[in-house]
Parts: C-alpha cells; structure tokens; sequence
C-alpha cells in the first residue's frame, strides 16, 4: 500500500523526512523490513493515529 496517504505521512514523520514520503520512496524504505511489511504498515497506521487523536468531540 504504498500509495496510502496515511502512510506516505506517517513514514515521513517517523524518519524525520522533510515532507511526506513520495509513493516510490516508501516502496524503498519498506523494502528494508521485507517480509514484515505489512506489520510495519499497521504500526504506521497506528503512529498516524495516535498523532492525531483528539480527546474531545469538537463543537
């Protein structure tokens, strides 16, 4: 999935990228965790979504 928007910002913020990581750019960091890619997809989903958790409902 690397054309995920969720993931191309996740993996830029978590390596500290000056911006999202591009699609192509993801594909070669992922490369790296072969053949856990998917588990580093879902704790990237989650680091996207821990970042951004709201702890009220906005009025």
């Amino acid at each position: 999935p690397h054309g995920d928007l969720a993931l191309q910002v996740a993996a830029g913020e978590a390596f500290e990228l000056p911006g999202r990581a591009s699609p192509l750019g993801l594909w070669a960091i992922a490369e790296d965790w072969r053949p856990y890619r998917g588990v580093a997809a879902q704790v990237l989903w989650a680091y996207y979504g821990a970042k951004r958790a709201r702890t009220g409902v906005p009025t």
